[in-house]
């Protein structure tokens, strides 16, 4: 599902990776980056690592999520760095926390999905670079996300771009510019990529009330029950629904014994008024 943006400036960055001097361009600017400790660059990319980390954690404690770290590969007897955002395992179970993942310590596993948020200084080297290691090393699941608009020349806004191995090593890449929801409210429940069945959830954008600088529209991605548009929540999320559940119930509670009580002092009028009539003074 890719909705094309009918804008003159606007060009497929799926397109511009099979041109020869796009590819040149982008690992022009990989070798440019600087090295850095962490991907964080804004409130919006520290925000939704966290905000994803808090829900893998909180919803399926029986895989390993890791977020934000160094993950050294060996590819091809190359040993490799890879900086992801968030790395799943599935039904693997790391007791301790990390400087950082060698995957030489843990038996060469190769996380089950990866994500990346995209930044103004990572984005190309995500797109080409890091997708084209994440292929090699035949990671099943490829997530890219933009939580905020930059590069709108390229990347259409928002944008949701979902690469997955198939029975060949190759990467079927799958992308949404449209988000599911508008705050906690449907806007579109076609508007998600499915994962293989192996990954306990599928993935969907939400609109989210923040704004950027400028006020740009902010989104976030959300992590979606299978076959359902229910989101998986935060332990924040969680915690402030089940207050908000328990209010509910109070309130309830309240509202029928309030209903009891004039249902009851009626019934003692009605017997005060009785007797009036049958002990007239």
């Amino acid at each position: 599902m890719t909705q094309h943006s009918e804008r003159p400036d606007f060009f497929s960055t799926r397109h511009a990776r099979m041109d020869a001097e796009y590819e040149r361009e982008l690992r022009e600017e990989a070798e440019k980056e600087p090295p850095r400790i962490g991907r964080r660059e804004s409130e919006p990319h520290s925000a939704e690592v966290s905000f994803l980390f808090d829900v893998l954690s909180s919803n399926f404690p029986n895989h390993r999520a890791i977020w934000d770290l160094h993950h050294y590969f060996s590819i091809e007897g190359e040993q490799v760095d890879l900086q992801f955002d968030i790395s799943l395992f599935l039904n693997f179970m790391i007791n301790e926390d990390l400087p950082s993942y060698k995957a030489s310590e843990f038996g060469n596993r190769i996380p089950d999905l990866v994500i990346n948020i995209l930044s103004k200084s990572t984005w190309r080297k995500d797109l080409s670079e890091i997708q084209e290691s994440c292929k090699r090393l035949k990671i099943p699941v490829f997530v890219l996300f933009l939580p905020y608009p930059f590069a709108t020349k390229v990347l259409n806004y928002p944008f949701l771009r979902v690469y997955i191995l198939n029975d060949m090593d190759m990467y079927i890449p799958q992308e949404i510019n449209r988000y599911m929801f508008d705050g906690d409210k449907i806007a579109d429940n076609q508007a998600r990529i499915k994962l293989p069945e192996r990954i306990p959830f599928d993935l969907a954008i939400k609109k989210l009330k923040r704004t950027y600088l400028g006020f740009k529209p902010r989104f976030r991605l959300v992590l979606l029950k299978k076959e359902t548009n229910e989101m998986y929540l935060s332990k924040f999320e969680l915690e402030k629904k089940r207050a908000d559940e328990e209010k509910r119930r109070a309130d309830e509670e309240k509202r029928r014994a309030d209903e009891e009580k004039r249902r009851a002092d009626e019934l003692e009028k009605k017997l005060q008024k009785l007797k009036s009539l049958h002990n007239p003074s």
